[in-house]
């Protein structure tokens, strides 16, 4: 399918191998399918061009008999007697001198160039109009489509280069948008031009189109290179935005490791083929029209010294016409130059294209098909099946998983690093569906339930505080509708937050900066934790929600946290064991496997793996 098209490469000498027509017109359809509804849109701009390119037709033809009238003044009476001009002088109700048909002529000459240009500005704000259009509802389809991928992408892809793919190259789909709209203005003029020149004169016209397979050549070869020029630019920027992105985000490490000029040698190699890439590609654009106007020059000389013996030898033709014949013949030139020029572009816009398209094919994507029941309330509990998650082939991070939890118990996941027990969390709210197995609820499998209704149900705090660049304010209520301010000053308080809040100049309505920058890593856990209270959800997960803690601050916060689980079903991923004797049954993660469950009395005292937790963290403290 042309959605999932990706870029074809041409090896170098083979210029014709890829064909860069059917890929910029298939890429061309793709997008404009992708943004529907603009169809009818591109439809009119191709139809008002059209109507220019007949106007400008029309306008020029009538030159001829201006120029013969010139040469010989009965010639204006003789129209009265030569079609099409005579049933369109007739028409007029009274009698006309060679005056008042001169004055006429031209009269029709200026209107025709009025309506040329009219119909060409038309054409061409309707033009700029699809664009800026499909660069809109491209960047609100793709913002879409990410927003509905699996976990699973965003962990493997680099968000420098999705970042730049829906800002800068959905602005490049955009502007190869405008230049294919004005390659097709290039080319319905050229085909005006060709008309008129075929109707004057059908020898000269073919003696004219010698030179034109050697243009066609040239433009091919040159057409190949650009194309691997414009390709080499794209990867490249991606390239440089994914690790400038990760030069900045860890920009302390950089700094401790002392390695900021390597850092910036190789961002300074990256741009240097930026530049390189870029260059080669502008300059095969301004190329391709000189090379093209060069030959054109050469093949109008060449003309001229042929249309000599046709005159003389084979068809006599009058001033007027050949006067016509030559303008037209400059023009169609002219304008098969500036539609070579919006091809170059629309050959160079075809890795945009692709880059953009690769995000609508579903492959690798991992998007999350969701059902449409909805439970009232949970009454039999989360059950996992069997289940199986592996990241990538071969990669095991959890086998065979059977677990049962039932509502309102508060159960503590519990192992080493890499044991599985943030994937386990995951499943729950459905950011992963497992590899094999399935996670019931109340029966239902997960997959048939409604994914906006399901999370509902459910509140994250995470290790990694997930905060906006935005207020205090902003980011409790996220997600959360109606909440008056006592309900904002309650969670605050029970988070332990309220005192600092208090203490800011602008209170609430305080900007926390990116990622939360203006806090303290525990007060970004705080607010994370204030804003699952504010949701009062009956699931709460807790990923290691106290780890960025002093121990006086987690003792405070455990014990609201105490007062919020009641009546919830509570699922808490801890090292720290200290959070872990509340639970209701702990269950013990090695290797992707459940090695031990119970409460945590009961596997104290079974000499296994959770008991030598607890020892090692009695020895720490």
């Amino acid at each position: 399918m042309a959605e999932e098209s990706k870029p074809k490469s041409t090896q170098k000498g083979t210029p014709g191998k890829s064909n860069s027509f059917l890929e910029v017109w298939h890429g061309t359809l793709a997008i404009l399918r992708k943004a529907a509804p603009v169809k009818k849109l591109a439809l009119i701009t191709v139809l008002l061009t059209i109507l220019a390119s007949l106007f400008q037709l029309a306008g020029l033809g009538l030159v001829i008999p201006v120029l013969n009238g010139v040469v010989d003044p009965n010639h204006y009476e003789a129209l009265l007697k030569s079609p099409p001009y005579s049933s369109i002088l007739k028409a007029i109700p009274w009698e006309l001198d060679n005056k008042q048909i001169f004055g006429f002529i031209i009269f029709m000459v200026l209107v025709f160039a009025y309506l040329e240009n009219l119909f060409l500005f038309l054409g061409q704000a309707w033009s700029a109009k699809l664009s800026t259009l499909v660069s809109h509802r491209l960047r609100s389809r793709v913002t879409e489509r990410y927003l509905g991928f699996g976990k699973a992408f965003f962990d493997r892809s680099s968000l420098g280069e999705l970042q730049v793919l829906l800002t800068s190259l959905i602005t490049h789909v955009g502007q190869h948008l405008h230049f294919v709209s004005q390659l097709v203005v290039s080319l319905c003029f050229c085909g005006a031009f060709l008309l008129l020149m075929v109707l004057v004169s059908w020898k000269l016209t073919l003696l004219a189109f010698v030179m034109l397979p050697l243009t066609h050549f040239c433009s091919i070869w040159l057409t190949a290179k650009l194309k691997r020029s414009a390709q080499g630019e794209v990867n490249n920027m991606l390239n440089f935005s994914s690790r400038s992105l990760d030069v900045l985000q860890n920009l302390t490490l950089t700094r401790l490791s002392g390695m900021e000029k390597k850092e910036l040698e190789g961002l300074t190699n990256i741009s240097d083929e930026i530049r390189r890439h870029g260059e080669n590609t502008r300059t095969k654009r301004f190329l391709i029209p000189r090379v093209v106007d060069c030959i054109n020059t050469t093949g109008i000389i060449l003309l001229a010294c042929g249309a000599i013996f046709i005159i003389f030898k084979v068809e006599p033709l009058s001033i007027g016409r050949l006067s016509v014949f030559f303008i037209s013949l400059r023009r169609f030139t002219s304008y098969v130059q500036q539609a070579l020029v919006y091809w170059s572009n629309c050959v160079a816009g075809v890795p945009h294209m692709n880059k953009v398209l690769e995000v609508f094919s579903d492959q690798d994507k991992h998007i999350l098909l969701e059902g449409s029941r909805t439970l009232p309330e949970l009454e039999e509990g989360i059950r996992f099946r069997a289940v199986d998650y592996q990241y990538q082939e071969g990669k095991q991070v959890l086998s065979g998983i059977d677990l049962d939890i039932t509502p309102g118990e508060m159960l503590a996941i519990v192992g080493p690093t890499g044991s599985g027990k943030t994937t386990l969390l995951n499943l729950i709210p459905r950011f992963m569906d497992p590899t094999s197995g399935k996670v019931e609820v109340d029966g239902v499998d997960l997959k048939d339930l409604s994914l906006p209704e399901w999370r509902k149900k459910i509140a994250v705090v995470s290790q990694s505080s997930l905060l906006f660049q935005d207020s205090l304010r902003n980011n409790l209520c996220y997600g959360t509708q109606g909440v008056s301010e006592e309900q904002l000053w309650t969670a605050l308080e029970n988070a332990q937050l309220a005192d600092f809040v208090n203490e800011l100049d602008r209170k609430l309505d305080t900007r926390i900066g990116k990622e939360g920058v203006q806090l303290s890593g525990g007060e970004r856990q705080r607010l994370s934790i204030a804003r699952a209270i504010l949701r009062d959800p009956e699931i709460l997960l807790l990923d290691e929600a106290t780890s960025a803690l002093d121990a006086e601050t987690e003792d405070k916060i455990q014990k609201a946290v105490d007062t919020v689980v009641k009546e919830r079903t509570v699922i808490v991923v801890a090292h720290r064991l200290a959070t872990v004797v509340r639970a209701d049954r702990v269950c013990v993660l090695e290797e992707g496997r459940v090695v031990e469950i119970g409460s945590p009395e009961e596997l104290k005292g079974t000499g296994g793996v959770f008991q030598r937790y607890c020892e090692l963290q009695n020895l720490i403290h």
